[in-house]
């Protein structure tokens, strides 16, 4: 059997399977990596935390390095921007439902008119509503 004992995550099973059963994919439209790659660890959260082979990084708390790890302060420097870029990568793919063109799926037009709302009009209108409810 393998052990993988780097960190992971759930975001690096679709590189990993996709790799296992020879499909070809382009790595770069995955926020993951495939582990059994020689690509640096790397797991994080919405919040901008993070971790590496070589330690830990809290938002509020800054980094925590492994015992025996000599980090410097641009490699922390260095993963905090892939982080972040990663995290804004994410949030376009969604914003522009990269998936669903690629994949031919069109969007509802009750879809597409609940996203062209912005949250000040959706407010202002549960607002009348419930003004007129009132009266």
């Amino acid at each position: 059997p393998i052990v993988v004992d780097a960190p992971t995550s759930c975001l690096d099973i679709l590189p990993t399977l996709s790799n296992l059963f020879g499909t070809e994919y382009d790595s770069r439209l995955f926020i993951g990596r495939d582990v059994f790659s020689d690509a640096e660890p790397l797991v994080f959260d919405a919040n901008y935390n993070w971790k590496t082979d070589k330690g830990t990084f809290i938002t509020k708390q800054g980094f925590t390095q492994k015992v025996g790890e000599i980090v410097s302060d641009a490699y922390i420097d260095q993963i905090k921007a892939i982080v972040r870029n990663k995290i804004n990568y994410s949030k376009s793919l969604l914003e522009v439902d990269y998936y669903g063109h690629i994949m031919g799926i069109e969007k509802s037009d009750e879809v597409l008119e609940s996203e062209s709302e912005s949250p000040s009009e959706s407010e202002s209108e549960s607002e009348s509503e419930t003004e007129a409810k009132e009266e």
